[in-house]
């Protein structure tokens, strides 16, 4: 390929090495191209004479695409974290889970292991507040009932630090805040996910007060009851486990400490797409996707 055809963040293929699959274009100088290969291990990018690589039949890549930005070391590129592939991920997920999404261990049983603690705070969200439960005790004016019934479900599940429970249990306490956040989550449940209906959704968090020094303004306390009322639409993000399941697997999540629709459309675009790629492994909903990343954050 002539240099001139070649521009950065191209992708392109190596005949030679087909089984890398496609690659990104981090750097070109001198007849040389730094590039990002999808399917190969490592982080780093690897040079080729310009000659040696191919334009890729489609220049779109739902991995290549949401890299962040690659890092400029000594003449070298590399990608910021360590990178695992899909394979190595999947491979990983394995050694944790033999049997995959279906492996005892991950189910677990009465509201113990990865999977059935979730799904038990899932059926508890269904029976205390689904079938229209919410909307009514709003209408009714019962906007203690429905804090004490939210956080029931809230206790059932460990993703929210003690004092996390603690802030939002308090926040709820207000009456007020407690009706326009409900408000807004019902509307958010009911919508999908849309910019306009999450930022009025985490305005609503975001307002209920703080009483101790943990603030509500966080993401786990914004994720959890959407995670857990509609685990096939929305996820839970815990910071610390999410942005490093993102950096192992090369995502970009535009990460912000407080949350906002740009990074939580990335981590909802990363879920979809670990949803396809390990269609192989049967995952049912976001909680075992949530719990793929898990495993993949682990050191």
């Amino acid at each position: 390929m002539p240099e001139n055809e070649l521009y950065i963040g191209a992708l392109v293929v190596n005949p030679l090495l087909p089984l890398w699959g496609p690659g990104k274009v981090a750097h070109i100088r001198d007849g040389m191209a730094h590039v990002l290969f999808r399917d190969a291990p490592g982080r780093a990018a690897r040079r080729f004479r310009v000659e040696r690589l191919q334009l890729a039949p489609s220049q779109s890549d739902p991995i290549l695409d949401n890299l962040p930005p690659f890092v400029e070391a000594g003449g070298e590129f590399a990608l910021p974290h360590e990178r695992l592939t899909v394979q190595e991920a999947i491979r990983r997920f394995l050694d944790a889970y033999p049997g995959g999404f279906h492996d005892p261990a991950y189910l677990g049983d009465a509201g113990r292991g990865e999977r059935d603690d979730r799904w038990s705070a899932h059926e508890l969200y269904v029976e205390l507040l689904g079938g229209g439960q919410m909307e009514q005790l709003l209408a009714d004016g019962d906007v203690a009932g429905l804090a004490a019934r939210a956080n029931r479900v809230g206790a059932r599940v460990n993703l929210l630090a003690l004092t996390e429970a603690a802030a939002f249990r308090e926040g709820l306490a207000d009456d007020v805040a407690a009706a326009r956040y409900f408000r807004a989550l019902l509307e958010l449940l009911a919508s999908g996910p849309d910019e306009a209906v999450f930022q009025t959704y985490i305005d609503a968090v975001a307002a209920l007060p703080a009483v101790g020094e943990t603030h509500t303004d966080r993401w786990t306390i914004a994720t959890l009851l959407p995670f857990l009322a509609r685990p096939d639409t929305w996820m839970f993000v815990k910071p610390t486990n999410t942005r490093r399941a993102a950096e192992r697997l090369g995502f970009d999540l535009h990460y912000e400490p407080r949350p906002n629709w740009r990074t939580y459309d990335a981590v909802l675009r990363m879920s979809s797409l670990y949803m396809d790629l390990l269609k192989e492994l049967g995952p049912r909903d976001l909680i075992d996707i949530q719990s793929f990343f898990w495993v993949t954050s682990r050191k």
